[in-house]
């Protein structure tokens, strides 16, 4: 179990503060937040390489020291993925992976290095040097370095960030098998929430200094109370009509002759769904999503939406 409680981070200004949780095991979390709003910070005082102004954390009940409490910072059962790697460029691939576990005798060190190029897709790269790795490869290079010394728990900060869409669905399908094989929980944090909603099984945000409690991802990105937070994780249409104001996602709706009357400005097809673009009566944006593409007049029943 990995603890948090009342950890405070303050530079020339406050960036959070009382920033409490347990986290289990084998279960992928994700921290959404704005650039800016500190989630680098909790993965680094996590990870013993920044020290908190107040706090303390527990793994399995064991209080961890800060990073100046330590000569060498970092944790042995702690890996962390920073957005810049930290790599050596001038070795290769294999020297890369093979430095982070020098104290494993020789036959177990190749063993876990070619495993560890095998599932991130790297052995056709592996006597080439990390400078001349695009971003993407370099980015699981940073993975595979950090889980081939079987950590506890990952911390992973904006993983997908230099990654396509076909590596970023390999490397989502990769850390849920990790989960599925390995007792290992998983942290990640981004400003991109839908990559985190596809690959999470809890969410919180980390807004205004402040962290939400992790919770279900369909609970979190279904809770339109707080309009600023709920539109980090997607579009939220706001409508008023006849006196009645309704907060919804382009997916919460039926069409009904006795509805609201809608009028398409645009629609698009992003390769999943259709994405219509409508006008109310009153002029505002209402977004739609649909897996065919509806009409250019329709009427909408959004009824137990309201704000």
């Amino acid at each position: 179990m990995l603890t948090v409680r009342n950890l405070k981070v303050s530079f020339e200004a406050p960036v959070f503060s009382d920033v409490s949780f347990s986290l289990r095991p084998g279960v992928m979390y994700g921290i959404v937040g704005e650039s800016g709003a500190g989630k680098s910070s909790l993965l680094k005082v996590i990870a013993g390489f920044l020290d908190p102004n107040q706090g303390e954390l527990l793994l399995d009940g064991i209080q961890l020291p800060y990073a100046s409490q330590k000569l060498v910072p970092g944790r042995a059962s702690i890996a962390y993925v920073p957005q810049d790697f930290q790599l050596d460029p001038y070795h290769t691939v294999e020297e890369n992976v093979r430095e982070a576990i020098l104290s494993y005798p020789e036959p177990k060190r190749q063993a876990k290095v070619s495993e560890a190029l095998t599932y991130l897709n790297l052995k056709k790269h592996v006597n080439k040097q990390a400078k001349f790795l695009s971003g993407g490869e370099k980015q699981r290079l940073a993975i595979a370095r950090a889980l081939v010394t079987e950590p506890a728990w990952l911390l992973l900060d904006e993983p997908f960030a230099h990654l396509d869409f076909a590596r970023k669905n390999a490397l989502i399908t990769y850390l849920k098998g990790l989960l599925a094989s390995r007792e290992i929980g998983v942290v990640v944090v981004s400003h991109e929430a839908h990559d985190l909603l596809a690959l999470c099984s809890k969410i919180a945000i980390l807004s205004r200094g402040k962290l939400s409690a992790f919770k279900k991802v369909p609970h979190v990105y279904y809770s339109l109370k707080n309009l600023k937070d709920a539109r980090l994780l997607g579009w939220v249409n706001v409508l008023l009509y006849k006196g009645k104001s309704y907060r919804f996602r382009p997916n919460q709706f039926v069409l009904d002759p006795n509805g609201i009357p809608l009028q398409m400005a645009h629609c698009y097809f992003n390769g999943l769904t259709f994405v219509h673009e409508y006008q109310s009566l009153d002029k505002e944006r209402v977004v739609l999503f649909s897996q065919v593409k509806l009409s250019e007049k329709i009427k909408v029943n959004i009824n137990g939406h309201e704000a």
